[in-house]
């Protein structure tokens, strides 16, 4: 009751009027104050003229804002600028664009780590355009910092910039290769870290798992462009053209100024060291070649280990009607042997240039397991799912898609020639047994026999086949290989494709070289080299042949002298008319003439009516007058060499003594 009672009387209490005291204003606030300030808004540099010397995108940005943007949130942003700097490397001048090197490359490298893809691949158009408007001296005191982001985005967590890290690697190796293969001993580890992991001292293949590319995609990838790196590795400078450059010649003329420069332009040239992997404590030979051993001891089991998951050896189940062919092998199979056999090859290469007893250790070390996960029971190899992929549509849309997974790879064809072709190196370089060889000399006498398929890459590959087996060897199964080479030169006489100018070198070589001498008994090899002079009467020849063949004259052999004999008026006659391809300059095709004109001093089979045509040519001046004077000076020296010969007893005649300088 007394509760009750409360709330009546509170509830009163609310309801009464509240009131409220008064308020006065203060004095004198309430007059309206009509005084006003005013500040300036100023936006710096908004009414700007643009200078006329500053590089301006389409969009009319100079580099600086859009490198400023680069770093924008937004990835539109980044892209606007990115095509806009892009755009600007491409309309400037090359003078006008290398003020802004640093710069502009160091904010485009950064953004190859971007967690964005299509900004990734926007940055990456834009390193092409950058690399592509510089020379190789202007790039190389940058270059660590592209060297350091492609290392950073080599081995980043993040899966989908590790495989756009290999796009970068491209463009690197494409518009400045010597500076990559120089800074090898940093890239070359990296590659083992993308296709397999460390577990407790042991590297063992991993999974790519979450990437765009399966497995064996992308282990393909990688290999090849391992490949690419060992291949820059190998190329060497061309010195011809840096000498000819640094040699002005002056033709002396007492009625001119002769203006002649005493100093001349000195650029930087890349140093294209063969694996340097010591650069600051400059390792010795023997050092680095240890280094190449202990990164072959990692990386071979991994490359066989590769190619052991994707091709399993398959035992022959009798309960199964289907036959297994060993030999047959898948397209995927395929391409990843073309990059493990090439890669050991270069690797093997590179220990020979280094020293040729780690060939040995190499043999010793690797040629039991090679032969045991490569080649016993599987070679030659074939694939007939690229043989048939035009009967199932399906099957022929999936090698196509596999086969631009790597560049360069077009050409893989059924007979895996290429593939054959580099185990048949490896196997004669590092395999002692006889019948291993002898197996590899017939497979190379069939590749031969079916020349028609064979392009300018397989010639290649073919001809280093061919002088690792007669390098050594000198049973009849070599013999047999070169009756079957001298046999289809004969056959194609012109060296004018890339297999009949395989099978010339390849015979010059053996010619000119005396470690070949086992060989130059052979009668098709007689053959080939008397009928080699005939290459000079045609209408057209290659400047290298010219001088192989007058290299070929120097060595005085029997079965050439005597084809020469036989041609030498029908060259002489040629001197003047024949077409020269394939030569530098006006002097190369001067003097592949003279050389022609100089075959003339191994000449042996002289006669009255040889050395008068000689003479009606020199009073005619038929051969010009440089190339004239020449020829009587070589008569003269001729003359001198050989008083008793056959030539020097017919020149001693009055009408003739006109021919020699005496």
């Amino acid at each position: 009751m007394v509760k009750t009672s409360h709330k009546r009387f509170m509830k009163k209490e609310k309801n009464k009027v509240k009131l409220k005291g008064q308020r006065l204003l203060p004095k004198g606030q309430n007059v309206t104050n009509t005084n006003f300030k005013v500040k300036k808004i100023v936006i710096k540099e908004q009414l700007k003229a643009a200078d006329n010397s500053e590089l301006l995108s389409k969009k009319k940005l100079n580099v600086k804002e859009l490198v400023s943007r680069l770093t924008h949130h937004n990835v539109s942003m980044r892209r606007e600028a990115l095509l806009g700097l892009k755009q600007t490397a491409e309309l400037c001048t090359a003078e006008a664009f290398v003020r802004y090197l640093p710069t502009m490359l160091e904010s485009a490298a950064s953004l190859v780590i971007d967690r964005d893809s299509d900004v990734r691949a926007d940055s990456l158009k834009l390193l092409r355009a950058v690399l592509a408007k510089v020379s190789l001296e202007q790039i190389t005191p940058l270059f660590s910092i592209l060297s350091s982001f492609l290392v950073c985005a080599m081995t980043h967590i993040d899966i989908s910039i590790r495989e756009d890290s290999l796009k970068l690697l491209d463009i690197m190796l494409n518009e400045c290769g010597p500076l990559v293969a120089a800074r090898a001993d940093e890239l070359l580890p990296r590659f083992i870290d993308l296709i397999s992991q460390n577990s407790g001292g042991v590297r063992t293949l991993s999974l790519h798992m979450g990437g765009k590319l399966t497995v064996g995609k992308w282990r393909a990838q990688v290999l090849y462009r391992l490949w690419k790196l060992l291949s820059s590795l190998q190329k060497k400078p061309n010195n011809a053209n840096k000498s000819e450059a640094g040699c002005q010649v002056v033709q002396w003329n007492d009625d001119v100024h002769l203006y002649v420069p005493l100093y001349s332009d000195m650029k930087l040239q890349s140093c294209n060291e063969m694996l340097n992997f010591d650069r600051k404590t400059g390792a010795s030979k023997s050092s680095a070649t240890t280094k190449i051993q202990d990164y072959m001891e990692k990386l071979i089991p991994l490359l066989l280990d590769t190619f052991t998951e994707v091709a399993p050896l398959k035992s022959k189940d009798n309960n199964s009607k289907d036959d297994i062919d060993p030999h047959d092998i898948s397209s995927e199979a395929t391409i990843l042997l073309q990059c493990i056999v090439d890669i050991i090859l270069l690797l093997l290469d590179l220990l020979r240039d280094s020293n040729n007893a780690s060939v040995d250790w190499f043999s010793e070390t690797y040629s039991t397991i090679l032969k045991r996960r490569l080649i016993m029971k599987r070679y030659p190899y074939k694939c007939s799912q690229l043989r048939l992929k035009q009967v199932n549509k399906k099957q022929a849309k999936e090698v196509s898609a596999l086969l631009k997974v790597v560049e360069g790879t077009q050409q893989a064809d059924g007979l895996c020639l290429l593939q054959n072709l580099g185990l048949s190196r490896l196997i004669l370089l590092t395999l002692k047994n006889d019948n291993d060889r002898i197996s590899v000399v017939k497979y190379l006498i069939s590749c031969l026999r079916n020349c028609s398929s064979l392009n300018e890459e397989h010639s290649r590959m073919l001809k280093s086949c061919l002088e690792a087996a007669c390098a050594t060897d000198s049973n009849k199964e070599v013999r047999s290989l070169l009756e079957t080479v001298a046999s289809l030169a004969e056959k194609y006489k012109v060296p004018d494709r890339p297999f009949s100018r395989m099978l010339f070198d390849f015979l010059s070589d053996i010619a000119l070289h005396y470690k070949y001498s086992y060989l130059h008994d052979s009668v098709a090899f007689k053959n080939w080299l008397s009928n080699l002079p005939e290459l000079l009467t045609l209408p057209t020849v290659e400047a290298k042949t010219v001088k192989r063949i007058t290299m070929i004259a120097t060595r005085n052999s029997n079965s050439f002298v005597e084809g020469l004999d036989g041609f030498i008026e029908s060259i002489l006659d040629n001197v003047v008319p024949i077409k020269i391809i394939s030569a530098h300059d006006e002097l190369e095709v001067e003097q592949c003439r003279r050389e022609m004109i100089n075959l003339l001093y191994w000449v042996k089979d002289w006669d009255e009516d040889m050395i008068d045509n000689l003479q009606k040519a020199v009073n005619n001046c038929y051969f010009g007058e440089q190339l004239t004077s020449h020829l009587m000076n070589l008569l003269t020296l001729k003359a001198s060499k050989e008083p008793d010969g056959q030539f020097s007893n017919l020149i001693r005649k009055e009408e003739w003594k006109s021919l020699l300088r005496l």
